[in-house]
């Protein structure tokens, strides 16, 4: 495999596979990252939509004659405010795979930094976050972090690894990776390190543009990226390999290996929620 990939070294023209790929026919493979003003605008309409439901539902308990003591209405604020604040934005990125009504409004999504979907462990960093650079901070430190940033991330989705993109019209599928028979056997031992987001965000994106490349387009972009990911792997493949199904046994490995983490951190984090309740105080 080593053996018929181009040597980078050798290629003073190769795109820089660090942020995106730029092929041939101006295929650009990146989705690119929302602009300062859209975030802004973004932000703008989901809190006034979050305080508008704040105030309603703060106006129903109010009417309550449960909830009619001071002691009661000053609870009620606290749970409410936190709820607004940190939960109710979490909650729908969560359920809305990393959208909201502003961005639905404004067409961007949050995704992983390698272009992926985003889960709940993303959606509560970005929300608690954000209570400090929106709120406590009056949005200053959200401002200055989305304006100076690369790809316009505020605080949260720098320490989250995500950032929110400009989503294209249509339904957006994902591409399924899988392992050739005739790389099975390879993968059962193969040593697979963590691969850059921006090489597995140009791997990702390949696939998705396969039907907008010429076949020997798409053939130099896949043995590019497979000379790149070369050095991340251990053993090589095969000799002979087709670049794609090198590829695509990489990304099924490294899905897997992002799988059994994630499992993992959510039982080690349930087993603390588990023995946290067990308190006796």
């Amino acid at each position: 495999m080593e053996h018929n990939l181009p040597n980078r070294a050798t290629q003073p023209n190769q795109p820089n596979l660090v942020e995106e790929i730029v092929t041939g026919e101006a295929v650009a493979l990146e989705l690119p990252a929302a602009t300062a003003l859209t975030r802004i605008a973004s932000g703008v309409l989901d809190y006034v939509l979050y305080l508008i439901i704040l105030l309603c539902c703060f106006a129903t308990f109010l009417q309550l004659d449960n909830f009619s003591s001071e002691t009661s209405t000053r609870i009620m604020t606290i749970i409410f405010t936190a709820t607004w604040l940190w939960i109710m934005p979490a909650i729908i990125t969560i359920f809305t795979r990393g959208s909201s009504v502003g961005k639905f409004l404004t067409r961007t999504r949050i995704v992983r930094l390698d272009g992926g979907p985003i889960n709940a462990h993303h959606a509560f960093i970005r929300s608690t976050l954000g209570i400090f650079e929106v709120f406590i901070s009056l949005g200053i430190f959200a401002l200055a972090a989305v304006f100076f940033s690369k790809k316009a991330q505020r605080l949260g989705d720098m320490y989250a690894g995500t950032y929110v993109v400009r989503w294209p019209r249509g339904k957006i599928t994902e591409p399924v990776f899988n392992i050739s028979p005739a790389l099975q056997q390879w993968a059962q031992t193969a040593q697979i390190k963590e691969i850059p987001p921006g090489l597995q965000l140009n791997i990702v994106n390949h696939f998705k543009s396969a039907k907008k490349l010429s076949p020997t387009a798409h053939m130099q972009q896949a043995t590019i990226l497979a000379a790149s990911l070369e050095s991340y792997c251990h053993p090589a493949p095969p000799w002979n390999t087709p670049a794609d199904d090198f590829l695509q046994a990489v990304c099924a490995i490294r899905y897997q290996i992002e799988t059994n983490r994630q499992q993992q951190l959510t039982q080690q984090q349930q087993q603390l929620i588990n023995a946290t309740q067990t308190l006796p105080y």
